[in-house]
């Protein structure tokens, strides 16, 4: 199994991590924040990213939904990705 770069290669630095953390904070003391992806309530208790954007990581769009059962959008985009890529190593092969 590949070893996962620390997390600042990765694009989850110190200020991905302070932003994230401010986000938090607001939505421990209440502060409703919808999904930047389809626009729903991010639910107390309910799992969430810090989302990048889709085309340029340098940029956030907000919080967003982990999971694509809590996201008609499927969702962040990595769980989307790691979803396909477990589909895709689970065809069925067939003797002839």
């Amino acid at each position: 199994m590949a070893k996962l770069a620390k997390t600042a290669a990765r694009g989850y630095g110190s200020r991905h991590q302070r932003l994230r953390a401010e986000y938090q904070w607001l939505m421990d003391h209440g502060e409703p924040y919808n999904c930047w992806r389809c626009r729903r309530p991010i639910l107390p208790g309910q799992p969430w990213d810090l989302g990048h954007d889709d085309y340029d990581r340098n940029l956030y769009r907000g919080p967003e939904h982990r999971y694509a059962r809590h996201c008609p959008a499927g969702g962040n985009r990595r769980a989307g990705l790691m979803k396909a890529i477990g589909r895709q190593a689970a065809v069925r092969r067939w003797r002839l």
